[in-house]
């Protein structure tokens, strides 16, 4: 039998390095960094947009690859 080597890398890790903290976010940073360095990201993290409010109503839902 073959095993495979599969490994999970999730969006949050890359948006941590990108902003260089720890610390809190927004929802602002959060969305301009999926819209710009982290587009490869985009289908995984969700807005919710009712009112056309992006991203002030918050994260609808996300996934991890």
């Amino acid at each position: 039998m073959r095993w495979l080597r599969l490994s999970v890398w999730p969006w949050i890790e890359d948006f941590n390095a990108h902003r260089g903290s720890t610390g809190a976010f927004t929802l602002t940073d959060l969305h301009t960094w999926v819209e710009g360095a982290g587009d490869s990201y985009r289908s995984d993290v969700v807005f919710k947009n009712e009112t056309n409010n992006v991203p002030n109503e918050g994260v609808l839902s996300t996934r991890i690859r």
